[in-house]
């Protein structure tokens, strides 16, 4: 342990500890299990499933494997969940891990050697837990040998798996935007409304009579003559009401009657 810990202290700055998949499994979790020599490394032996993440790694500065500090790597055993079933336990903590998504299948030189879990952190209670930002990748070699049980009493499932633990820093971030966004528009929001004069029910009625106007104004400015009363405008026909429409599509808006053109206006 203290030569691979002086051969990390030895490689240059910038260099990070961030192994594929089929790496963490083949080169890993596999000399783990099997007893093989592992190469230099911070990846850490402990009973993940005791802590609940922050626990464990505020007092896991050590396990620091990329030197980025988000990202934890540990050798975990798994116990069973239920004294005659496989399922691993999941609680850990104040709360529990949650499995999220398929398993995926890691593949190396076309030969499956493991899988990869995705799970989530929760705390509290299942199934009322409250999500957190905390993700774990899971990875169980494929062809482990099988661990005999010392007894009905023994709920131990396996001997050692390899667990990522990390931070969602993105999801926080988008949290953190969506919080300043909505700050924002509240902002906005007391402004606008700040800036509104109050008027009593004559000055409304006086406004809005003027409003009336001008539009009615707009409208009448914008009508060209073209063959009497009639307008040809974006493929409306347009006619003063008092003139008849001999059409079954007649609709009445702001004084004005509109038709297709296709349809014959008398």
């Amino acid at each position: 342990e203290e030569k691979g810990e002086a051969f990390l202290r030895s490689i240059p700055p910038g260099y990070r500890f961030k192994p594929r998949d089929d790496e963490i499994i083949n080169f890993y979790l596999r000399p783990k299990i099997f007893g093989l020599p592992l190469p230099p490394n911070r990846i850490k032996e402990v009973f993940l499933y005791n802590y609940d993440p922050q626990t464990l790694t505020a007092m896991s500065n050590n396990a620091l494997s990329n030197g980025v500090g988000n990202e934890y790597y540990f050798f975990t055993p798994r116990d069973r969940k239920y004294a005659n079933g496989s399922r691993p336990a999941r609680n850990a903590g104040n709360g529990y891990w949650k499995a999220t998504g398929a398993d995926k299948l890691i593949c190396r030189k076309g030969k499956k050697i493991g899988l990869k879990k995705s799970l989530v952190f929760y705390q509290g209670k299942p199934p009322k837990g409250v999500k957190t930002n905390w993700l774990m990748h899971e990875y169980v070699l494929t062809d482990a040998p099988i661990r005999k049980r010392l007894g009905n009493e023994d709920m131990r499932l396996d001997d050692w798996v390899l667990c990522r633990v990390y931070k969602n820093l993105r999801e926080k971030r988008l949290k953190h935007e969506t919080l300043q966004e909505g700050h924002q528009e509240e902002a906005q929001a007391e402004a606008d409304s700040s800036a509104i004069v109050a008027y009593d029910g004559a000055q409304m009625v006086q406004q809005e009579g003027h409003q009336v106007e001008s539009e009615a104004e707009a409208d009448t400015s914008e009508i060209l003559p073209c063959n009497g009363t009639q307008m040809v405008e974006n493929g409306i026909a347009f006619a003063a009401l008092y003139e008849p429409i001999n059409t079954s599509s007649q609709m009445l808006e702001h004084g004005i009657a509109f038709a297709p053109l296709y349809e014959p206006i008398n």
